[in-house]
């Protein structure tokens, strides 16, 4: 399972580095395809299972940008801490509409604070101000991508074992 973890947040880094740029003109506007997968792998899996995507992801795109891998991890972990926070409030809402909302919300969050821990890394902060509208979007299309990735895997969720589970 592992293995296909790390392929998933190997292909989720290329996807963020490569395809997404070429759909969007403003950078601060892309949804952050490693966030969404995240939250979306917290809520049909386990949240503690995310740690290998988390990480692929940031070594991917460090091996892709000029900015050190360990800032990408850093970026990752709000996702990762509130899909955890959210598992942990409400653990007997197991619906899918539950799921979905902490899904969005796991990845709305994670997609501002990766802007944020970037910008801080570049030394940019200063233009997040200016580009709230951008993030805003971002937030949102990352929130979606990561309802859309729960809806379709959801069939394949892990499901307790038992006669009268």
């Amino acid at each position: 399972m592992i293995m296909f973890q790390l392929m998933l947040g190997t292909s989720a880094a290329l996807l963020q580095a490569a395809v997404i740029p070429r759909f969007t003109t403003d950078p601060w506007a892309a949804p952050v395809v490693a966030s969404a997968v995240i939250a979306a792998w917290a809520v049909t899996r386990q949240p503690h299972e995310t740690w290998p995507i988390a990480l692929a992801s940031a070594l991917v795109l460090g091996l892709v940008s000029i900015e050190r891998s360990g800032w990408f991890l850093l970026a990752m972990l709000p996702t990762v801490g509130l899909a955890m926070l959210l598992d942990a409030v409400s653990p007997r809402n197991r619906g899918l509409p539950a799921r979905l909302g902490r899904a969005a919300a796991a990845a709305a969050a994670g997609a501002l604070g990766y802007a944020l821990l970037l910008a801080l890394a570049s030394a940019s902060s200063a233009s997040l101000i200016e580009e709230a509208r951008s993030l805003a979007l971002a937030a949102i299309a990352t929130a979606l991508l990561a309802v859309l990735t729960v809806a379709a895997t959801s069939p394949f969720r892990r499901r307790p074992a038992g006669l009268f589970a």
